[in-house]
């Protein structure tokens, strides 16, 4: 990999240069290298025609709206083959999500975002979900969406769990360490409870270190839940 080598946009932009002389690339993994709009876009430019890559890491990097929708624009290329795209601690926030999200639906007619299996977006200060509700059902193939150190509350993280129960076939989620709970709404906790009873794919669930106490709503939905097979509620 290349991360962690302080690249920076000059050096990136050689790469980008280079990169269609790599055809056999699968993985391009650019973690915490100091990159920014300029290098990213040029990034995504020479990306476009590659049809190899599978996996694309940009964590700790500074990934600004218009990079995401440039991003956004990458993965809807005829040919695109991305499944994994990871954007941890890229400061992104509820506008980025917006900028993301909204391309994605602008631009992509209903069932073109099939070959999408996982999105990272930890640490990013996202606090609204309601980008990402419109977003997930048109994901058709997304199986592990990481929304982990995120301060989402409880209502908003709720929204997640009706959609993914209802409209997507996530098999991995995580709200780890985010400030969920305590919540005064109990509707709010039994959106958790049908989200494990009524999916008919989700495996993984996190919900450590987010306040989660009542445990009781759960406990219909586990005992009638097939699929799932890590529930995690530790520091509680």
């Amino acid at each position: 990999g290349l991360q962690n080598l302080s690249l920076g946009n000059k050096k990136l932009s050689l790469l980008s240069t280079a990169l269609p002389s790599l055809p056999h690339i699968k993985e391009l993994n650019l973690a915490n290298n100091n990159l920014s709009r300029q290098s990213l876009d040029e990034l995504f430019r020479a990306m476009k025609p590659m049809q190899t890559i599978t996996s694309l890491n940009l964590n700790r990097n500074k990934v600004s709206r218009s990079c995401l929708s440039s991003l956004a624009h990458l993965l809807l290329s005829k040919g695109n083959q991305i499944e994994s795209v990871f954007l941890k601690g890229c400061g992104i926030g509820n506008r980025g999500i917006k900028s993301f999200s909204t391309t994605l639906l602008d631009n992509s007619p209903s069932g073109k975002m099939r070959h999408l299996l996982e999105l990272d977006l930890q640490k990013n200060n996202i606090v609204s979900c309601s980008y990402l509700v419109d977003l997930l059902p048109h994901l058709k193939c997304l199986g592990t969406l990481n929304l982990a150190w995120n301060p989402i509350k409880g209502k908003e993280a709720s929204k997640i769990a009706s959609v993914c129960h209802s409209s997507t076939d996530i098999k991995r989620l995580s709200f780890a360490w985010g400030p969920l709970f305590p919540c005064e709404s109990p509707e709010v906790y039994a959106e958790f409870g049908r989200l494990i009873e009524c999916s008919r794919t989700l495996a993984w669930l996190d919900l450590s270190c987010t306040g989660f106490s009542k445990v009781s709503c759960l406990a219909e939905g586990i005992a009638s839940n097939r699929t799932l097979k890590h529930l995690s509620l530790s520091n509680n």
